[in-house]
């Protein structure tokens, strides 16, 4: 699990994926972490909270290696409201954009209206727009009721107060 402060993230591997000669479609990447704070939109009781993405991937849609930590405490205290790791499953890269949805292997989520917090199984997808240090990003989460579909995400609107993403096309 990822630690509130990131300590695996500084432990992480980066994970490559097989190049592609078979599909045509050109591999990319996307690497890296944010770190932030939820905005005023955000459910009531959320705004304020901090979350931590970090994302490895690598591929394409045919043919995609990765993986994911995500953690979301309450407020500015270190108790863990969601935290969660899995698989990437699927990687479309166009410019600075990524989509990446995966599948959950191991972790938790205390939200409203759940009454087993096991996320285990289910699938979640990100959009990175990697703008050099000001990236931007967002997310679904099937758990929550989010329509997830292979390689398909939402308007990268939430702006991280730390960001590191590194979106790269290799065509």
């Amino acid at each position: 699990m990822v630690a509130p402060g990131g300590a695996a993230a500084k432990n992480a591997t980066s994970v490559q994926a097989p190049a592609s000669t078979s599909t045509g479609i050109p591999p990319g990447s996307v690497v890296g972490t944010v770190t932030g704070t939820l905005p005023d939109w955000f459910p009531p009781g959320w705004a304020g909270d901090r979350v931590r993405f970090d994302i490895d991937a690598h591929g394409n849609p045919m043919d995609t290696a990765g993986t994911f930590k995500v953690f979301h405490g309450v407020g500015t205290t270190d108790e863990a409201r969601a935290e969660f790791e899995g698989d990437i499953t699927c990687l479309t890269v166009a410019g600075p954009v990524a989509v990446a949805t995966g599948v959950i292997t191991d972790g938790y989520a205390h939200f409203p209206g759940r009454d087993n917090p096991d996320v285990t199984g289910t699938k979640v997808s990100f959009t990175v727009l990697d703008q050099g240090g000001h990236d931007r990003m967002y997310w679904a989460w099937e758990f929550a009721n989010a329509p997830i579909n292979e390689c398909t995400g939402l308007a990268p609107m939430f702006r991280p107060s730390h960001s590191n993403f590194r979106v790269r096309s290799h065509d």
